[in-house]
């Protein structure tokens, strides 16, 4: 749909019924999209988990883990925008997500809202991107 809005005029063509739409869209995602299912709440964690671990880099995210602390500080810290899969699988174990299809399903429903990029097709499942921003970015 297309809702011309002009800005310039002081009448309010156009913005009664983008807000309507607007509403009518946010109710439908909240009790029949994806925002209406209840979610785990370790969900939450492998999120925040995940996140860190691409602000910190895999090796100084690892390294605290393992309660190398000192270690870990002393080397500067390595952002990473892309992880392989096998990478987030492993802190998908380690956060007790055992299952494969549930860990496909999270990354599908993080990708649904925005917060990572993942295809689960052959030959684009076997990298997350973690930060979807940087790869709009690098294709511009």
């Amino acid at each position: 749909c297309f809702f011309p809005v002009d800005n310039r005029r002081k009448a309010r063509h156009g913005i009664d019924a983008l807000r309507a739409k607007l509403d009518e869209t946010a109710a439908e995602i909240c009790t029949r999209g994806f925002l209406s299912k209840a979610l785990p709440i370790y969900w939450l964690k492998f999120q925040t988990e995940l996140m860190r671990l691409a602000r910190e880099g895999p090796e100084r995210f690892w390294a605290r883990e393992r309660d190398q602390e000192q270690q870990a500080a002393s080397s500067p810290s390595q952002p990473v925008h892309v992880l392989p899969y096998v990478q987030v699988a492993r802190l998908a174990r380690a956060l007790g997500i055992l299952d494969e299809a549930e860990l496909q399903s999270l990354l599908i429903f993080l990708h649904d809202t925005g917060c990572v990029i993942f295809f689960d097709e052959a030959e684009l499942r076997e990298h997350v991107v973690l930060d979807p921003h940087w790869l709009a970015e690098a294709a511009a």
